[in-house]
C-alpha cells in the first residue's frame, strides 16, 4: 500500500488510501510479484493467514480463503499446484500438526499432484521431507 500511496499521492478525505485507486494498483503490483516468483525454478512454499466468509445475515460460513484483499483471495491459490491447510489434530501423543491435501468442508485445500486417484494421503504430517518423500514415491 505504501508503495501505492508513493506513485499516486492523492489522498481520501480522512487521509488515508483511496480504495478505487490504491486498491486496484495494490492487486497490480501483487500480481506481478507472484508472476515473477512463479518463474523461479523451486519449489516455493508461501504461508498465510485465513479469513472466514460469513453470510451477513444468518452468520452462517461461505468460505474459509486466504486472507487476501478483494479478488486476490481466489485468484492466488489458483497460481499454485499444491495448497494445503494446515491444522492440529489431538491424540494420545498430543497436539500432531497435519497437512490436509483436499478439499474438506470450506477449507479449499488441493493437490494437482495427486489428482484424481488421490495419489497422496488426504491429510499427512506437516513435515516437508515426508511431503517431499510422499511426492517423490508417488511420481517414480
Amino acid at each position: 500500500m505504501e508503495r501505492a500511496l508513493q506513485l499516486d499521492p492523492k489522498r481520501s478525505p480522512t487521509g488515508g488510501p483511496m480504495w478505487n485507486v490504491h486498491y486496484g494498483m495494490v492487486k497490480n503490483l501483487i500480481e506481478g510479484r507472484l508472476r515473477q516468483l512463479l518463474e523461479f525454478k523451486c519449489n516455493i512454499v508461501v504461508i498465510g493467514h485465513l479469513s472466514i466468509v460469513q453470510d451477513q445475515e444468518t452468520g452462517a460460513v461461505i468460505a474459509i480463503e486466504p486472507l487476501l484483499t478483494g479478488q486476490l483471495s481466489t485468484k492466488v491459490p489458483g497460481y499454485f499446484d499444491e495448497v494445503y491447510y494446515a491444522r492440529t489434530r489431538q491424540t494420545k501423543e498430543g497436539t500432531k500438526w497435519i497437512l490436509q491435501t483436499v478439499a474438506k468442508g470450506h477449507y479449499k485445500a488441493r493437490s494437482r499432484l495427486s489428482g484424481v486417484m488421490h495419489i497422496l494421503p488426504d491429510e499427512m504430517s506437516n513435515d516437508y521431507s515426508e511431503l517431499v518423500k510422499a511426492i517423490n514415491n508417488q511420481t517414480t
